[in-house]
């Protein structure tokens, strides 16, 4: 996205924060697009210019611990309340009362969590590869235990490592290792090798490498590598830690319990093949949540946006076009 196209301002919680926003104003709102890990707002480059066509305005901004935007590395920082309030205070500052968010991955939950934080200020909600869940204490080994009865494998067994101290130490060491087991070409890898508590430190230890993704092309990767060794990944660490430090559910103390079920439309929009978000959580969590919902499941990777891109737009405009 062009570099001209990005705004730069200062939080209430005096962190800076780089986002692209459209140069044209569009009449049919405005669209709010968060990235996840470890990914960065020209993720949506494509998009946004399918949405641009359509009359929306569109704003993305690099979160926090990415890119020209502020990297804190006291977990504290990225808890959902003070992020929602960051969000805030880039619509004011483009005079934005109102937008659609959709997410990805981390961005999912920040985009879900919004809508309890700054209801008024969210019109709807399309979740990619995440589902919404309501606010819960996070005992990790526990919920790793449930989750492998249900699915039959550790959903999110490499939280607990990749939210240590030493993990970005290991993770910076090891970039092309860990870039070719995110973006393997076999997406059922990460069962056995990513997701499992211990098997991502063991891999990146043992430097391996594996065939990567035919949706990743040659310059994607040195980008996303380059802006890695910038960057680091103490500051994107933050984002786990808030969950596993029980910082989020905190903050989230605060809401009442009846502003977890979301009045706005919601569209959910699983991968068949994410191991780390199993799309059976839309129906079984999400849906359970939501006073308006839609969910679709579509033939892909937790990399839909780059692997099913045509698919994961046939799914959203329609939907757009229905509820709006």
């Amino acid at each position: 996205m062009d570099s001209v196209s990005y705004h730069m301002i200062t939080t209430r919680r005096s962190y800076t924060y780089s986002y692209y926003v459209s140069q044209t104003k569009g009449e049919k709102g405005t669209i709010i697009l968060l990235h996840g890990f470890p990914e960065y707002a020209d993720m949506w480059a494509d998009q946004i210019k399918i949405f641009e066509r359509l009359g929306y305005t569109c704003i993305a901004p690099d979160l926090l611990g990415y890119g020209r935007t502020s990297k804190p590395i006291d977990a504290e920082a990225y808890n959902s309340e003070g992020q929602s309030q960051d969000i805030v205070d880039i619509m004011k500052t483009e005079q934005v009362e109102n937008a659609i968010f959709i997410g990805h991955d981390w961005g999912c939950y920040l985009a879900g969590r919004f809508a309890n934080w700054q209801p008024a200020k969210i019109t709807g909600l399309v979740l990619t590869n995440v589902s919404y869940r309501p606010s819960t204490r996070l005992d990790l080994a526990a919920l790793n235990a449930q989750l492998k009865e249900t699915f039959g494998y550790e959903v999110f067994g490499f939280w607990k490592w990749i939210s240590s101290l030493d993990a970005p130490q290991l993770l910076e060491s090891r970039l092309e290792s860990l870039f070719s087991l995110l973006f393997a070409r076999d997406a059922e890898i990460w069962k056995t090798n990513f997701t499992p508590t211990g098997k991502l430190e063991e891999w990146l230890h043992a430097d391996r490498r594996v065939p990567e993704a035919q949706f990743i092309d040659t310059r994607t990767k040195s980008t996303l590598i380059e802006r890695w060794e910038a960057d680091g990944f103490a500051a994107k660490l933050g984002w786990y830690r808030a969950m596993t430090e029980n910082i989020n559910w905190e903050h989230e103390q605060k809401l009442e319990k009846a502003s977890f079920r979301l009045s706005i439309p919601v569209l959910f929009i699983g991968g068949s093949r994410d191991a780390t978000a199993p799309a059976a959580l839309g129906d079984l969590v999400t849906k359970t949540l939501c006073d308006d919902y839609t969910g679709v499941i579509i033939d892909s990777c937790h990399w839909m946006l780059r692997e099913k891109p045509n698919e994961w737009m046939d799914t959203v405009i329609p939907w757009l076009q229905a509820k709006f």
